[in-house]
């Protein structure tokens, strides 16, 4: 049991490592690492040496959590009937479960929100429209749970394209109240030349996939915030993290991981206020 522990740790640092040093390489040799060092005032070592172990600390919280994702009572809340804000929908990225969002539930409960549910999809198996057929059918069994409320989405990398893809599709305008994606790879990424399945491989920069996104705009004055960090090292390069909809919003928050965004306490509390703010 040792050997297997001590195996795995050090898979996850290797996997940590390994996406830092695509990710610095990718931005050495362009216009980001001018920006890094603008940022870090000349400390981008010390950051890459930081996001190779906050990566490392972010995928072992993963593993630890993720049987949650298994568990129904976990990805489904019990509604209140007197909440007037709006239901939630979690949609979590490739290769997760709802276990992702185990801290996000926990600050949007304490935040007033009581009518939370997590899609689960597989990673294996399914193609992007298909996973949008499944996410149909589930915003579907929550607008009937919660009759005159719209819901709100929040999506993690690929979730993120998924809200994106559902919310601003023409035939659903209306329906979601707020779309927020958390490193959501809205151009694609270099880095999904090496995923596993088809579904991690159509997320290619600049793929077909992103071709089809962009017919779909989301209409103006609508609420619509992509989430995006400077040391996102899933993501590459930098400028795939932009979407290019003037109907959407861009934060930039504070160097952490692609994981991270998941766990990081100022990220949460800036995302729940912008869905607060968007549900008045």
């Amino acid at each position: 049991m040792t050997d297997i522990l001590e195996i795995y740790l050090l898979v996850a640092l290797g996997c940590s490592a390994f996406t830092q040093a695509f990710f610095w390489y990718e931005s050495a040799c362009g216009p980001h690492r001018e920006y890094l060092e603008r940022l870090s005032r000349g400390r981008v070592g010390w950051w890459i040496l930081r996001g190779i172990l906050t990566g490392f600390g972010s995928i072992l919280l993963v593993s630890i959590l993720f049987p949650l994702g298994f568990c129904r009572a976990f990805r489904f809340s019990k509604p209140s009937g007197d909440d007037a804000l709006p239901p939630v929908i979690l949609v979590h990225g490739l290769y997760h479960n709802a276990s992702a969002w185990a801290l996000y539930r926990w600050r949007l409960g304490r935040s007033g929100f009581s009518t939370i549910r997590a899609f689960n999809y597989r990673s294996f198996g399914l193609s992007f429209g298909e996973i949008l057929e499944r996410l149909e059918m589930f915003v579907r069994e929550v607008e009937a749970a919660s009759p005159g409320r719209k819901p709100v989405m929040v999506g993690h990398s690929l979730g993120g394209l998924l809200c994106r893809a559902f919310a601003d599709a023409s035939e659903n305008a209306g329906r979601i109240q707020a779309v927020v994606t958390l490193g959501a790879p809205h151009r694609g990424s270099k880095l999904a030349a090496l995923s596993l399945g088809r579904l991690g491989q159509s997320l290619i920069f600049q793929g077909p996939l992103f071709r089809d996104l962009e017919r779909n705009k989301a209409p103006v004055g609508s609420h619509r915030l992509a989430v995006l960090t400077p040391t996102d090292s899933m993501v590459l390069p930098f400028e795939a993290l932009k979407i290019e909809d003037p109907a959407w919003r861009l934060l930039e928050v504070e160097p952490v991981g692609h994981i991270g965004l998941l766990f990081h306490p100022a990220t949460a509390r800036r995302v729940i206020d912008y869905l607060l703010d968007a549900a008045k």
